[in-house]
Formats: structure tokens, sequence, C-alpha cells
């Protein structure tokens, strides 16, 4: 949801909003509803969707908008990479569709 349809809703300023999420989280808006797309993430890895969707697609479903935005983003989180998190949910499982 962008910025200013949540202020619109909550019937504040956008400015606001990033002020409290800044002070209150210590985290930019940014960051904080990133943090939100890769728990959402996670959970489908750790569901094993990687077996049947691509992880563009699972990025994609967590509102990513590029797979670059992504794998910058899951690095920043989890410090590692979306393939080698996979790699640790279960030791030998490292099926990952990039076919579709």
């Amino acid at each position: 949801m962008p910025l200013l349809d949540l202020a619109q809703i909550l019937q504040t300023h956008p400015t606001l909003i990033s002020k409290m999420v800044n002070k209150g989280l210590n985290l930019n808006l940014n960051d904080w509803i990133n943090t939100y797309r890769e728990k959402s993430l996670i959970t489908m890895l750790q569901n094993y969707e990687h077996e049947t969707q691509t992880l563009l697609g699972i990025s994609i479903d967590c509102s990513f908008n590029s797979k670059s935005s992504f794998n910058r983003c899951f690095n920043k989180l989890t410090g590692t990479s979306p393939k080698i998190f996979i790699k640790t949910l279960v030791p030998n499982h490292d099926v990952v569709r990039t076919d579709l």
C-alpha cells in the first residue's frame, strides 16, 4: 500500500507516518515494509514453495517489484542469499525452481 493511501486512511500526513516509523522502530519506512515482505517470503520458503514456483515468482507474490530489489533486501535482512537460506532449511535440500 502506498504511503499516501495509508495516510488518507489514517487521516494524517504521510510525513508524520514516516517520522513515527523512523523514531518508534528505528527503521525507515521502506525497511519496515520490507521486513514484512521478508517474513512472508521466509514463511513461503519454509513451506517449500520454492519447489513449485521460482524465487522470482515468490518474490513477486511478496510484493517485490524486481529480482534485484528482492535479492538486495533479502541479503540485508538475513545476511545471506535466498539459495543459501534454502539450503539451511534442510541439509541436502537444494531444490530451487528456476525453469518457470
